[in-house]
């Protein structure tokens, strides 16, 4: 489950990009398997809200690494659920490494948030003082990170998923994640306003802009492999960060940012 998934753990992750009609055949196919987690029945229509607040460097070398597609990469981000003004808030680095993810998370509350956000946009380390007792191993990562490298907020992403969990296997999910955009962001915080789309063809073939992820840890359940070869899909890969960097990188008018945007795509 998304929000109360554990803070940390290793999967593999498989992607597909699948047409929006062909999303309630795949739910029919894997209903003898799975149920939708709570956040999807809470949802009017079953999609939920995920914003996601990506940090990279002042010459982005988290996306060069990405569009290079070097292993052991990693992205840092902020993850938040609907408008964003609710916690818990997630620190979130993310490695990939041959095909299997890493995922360490923190979460914050309200209040501590606030405080974070404050201190971290002055680059004002450590955040939490000792007695405050916040510190933890996958904290102390995500801050580390960001004073090594000198990360800051660069753009925030959302969009809508669909989440099933399975009945039977110690960790399989499928999501469905749809109507991706993005917004300029430099400032922790979360705004609801001013979205690009990136969910046109240049992402995506025609058709195809629903993204169907399959995620497991060690053993991949054999509904998965039936589920595959059923449908006759292809697997494919998106990067959510690097599509809307993409995107809005062109957009850019300052000198250095120009610079940069050459370099990526020579």
């Amino acid at each position: 489950m998304e929000k109360s998934s554990p803070l940390f753990f290793h999967r593999y992750e498989l992607k597909y990009h699948i047409p929006l009609e062909l999303v309630e055949s795949v739910i029919a196919f894997i209903s003898p398997y799975c149920e939708q987690d709570p956040f999807s029945k809470e949802a009017p229509d079953g999609y939920y809200t995920i914003n996601n607040l990506y940090l990279d460097t002042y010459d982005y070398i988290l996306l060069r690494r990405r569009l290079n597609k070097e292993d052991r990469r990693f992205n840092l981000r902020v993850r938040a659920y609907g408008d964003g003004t609710f916690a818990p808030y997630f620190l979130e680095v993310k490695y990939k490494q041959s095909g299997k993810v890493q995922k360490y998370r923190h979460p914050l509350k309200l209040d501590q948030w606030k405080k974070f956000k404050t201190k971290a946009s002055q680059f004002d380390y450590p955040v939490f003082d000792p007695e405050e007792n916040i510190s933890s191993p996958n904290y102390n990562k995500f801050e580390s990170i960001i004073c090594s490298i000198n990360a800051y907020p660069h753009i925030q992403t959302q969009y809508r998923r669909l989440a099933f969990f399975s009945k039977y296997d110690d960790y399989a999910r499928i999501t469905f994640d749809r109507d991706l955009v993005f917004r300029e962001n430099n400032d922790y915080d979360f705004e609801m306003q001013d979205f690009k789309s990136y969910d046109h063809n240049m992402n995506f073939d025609p058709y195809k802009n629903v993204i169907m992820e399959l995620k497991c840890t060690t053993q991949v359940p054999s509904w998965f492999i039936d589920l595959i070869k059923v449908f006759e899909f292809e697997k494919s890969s998106f990067s959510k960060y690097a599509g809307a960097m993409l995107d809005m990188l062109p957009n850019e008018q300052a000198d250095h940012d120009k610079e940069v945007l050459q370099s990526i795509y020579l």
